[in-house]
């Protein structure tokens, strides 16, 4: 697997979506726990406040991640959507983990 083919273009192949996947959700996860020890440490924020606003940043970097790098693009009509069941399946994960 090429370098070149995971980090630029659209691609069909499960091994590049998954590697993308790989990258994104980490990248992700980095941002939201940087955000949310930025705002405690550093702005004296509540910690709930920090934690949500953190979650969001990483949530919002990984679906669009999705959205324009990872997976093949879909219609624009479907984006609502879809925007709502990735919301959903994020919620239900945060909920069980």
């Amino acid at each position: 697997m090429e370098l070149k083919a995971i980090f630029f273009g659209h691609h069909e192949a499960k091994r590049v979506q998954v590697s993308r996947a790989l990258m994104a959700s980490s990248v992700g996860t980095i941002l939201d726990y940087l955000t949310t020890i930025l705002l405690v440490e550093v702005f004296n924020a509540r910690p709930f406040a920090a934690g949500v606003i953190g979650m969001l940043s990483g949530v919002l970097l990984v679906y669009f991640a999705g959205r324009f790098w990872i997976y093949p693009p879909v219609p624009w009509h479907s984006v609502k959507k879809e925007a709502v069941l990735f919301l959903c399946a994020h919620n239900d994960d945060q909920l069980i983990g």
